[in-house]
């Protein structure tokens, strides 16, 4: 039987994970570098294409921190998947809504619901 993740590859996700989780942002390279342990960037270039190629996460060229754990890498990581929180809005008598961007939420229980266009997900 083929393993479907690498030991590596799963450090490396959960630290993508952890990174969103406690900051907002994914890891950068230097963080994933000191995280995993590793001298190269190219060590981490090629766990991260290894984690796409997979479909686990999905990276963003020219973006800064540009990388999206997908419903493939939440089920590996056996956690429920996060989404942003992009601000609060209120029903009923007018409230100006507030932006909290940089913040993420858990979703319990609809890890097989999300899909990739968990970006443009309305959470009531």
């Amino acid at each position: 039987m083929i393993k479907e993740i690498s030991e590596r590859q799963l450090d490396a996700l959960k630290v993508i994970y952890q990174g969103q989780q406690s900051s907002g942002f994914p890891p950068s390279m230097a963080e994933l570098r000191d995280a995993l342990s590793v001298a190269s960037n190219q060590s981490i270039i090629n766990l991260l294409k290894a984690l796409e190629e997979k479909g686990h996460i999905k990276r963003e060229e020219g973006l800064a921190r540009g990388l999206k754990i997908l419903p493939k890498g939440y089920e590996a990581l056996d956690v429920d998947p996060q989404v942003p929180i992009v601000g609060d809005s209120s029903c009923g008598p007018f409230i100006e809504a507030t932006q909290e961007i940089g913040n993420w939420t858990i979703l319990p229980g609809v890890a097989n619901e999300v899909n990739e266009s968990q970006d443009k997900m309305f959470v009531i």
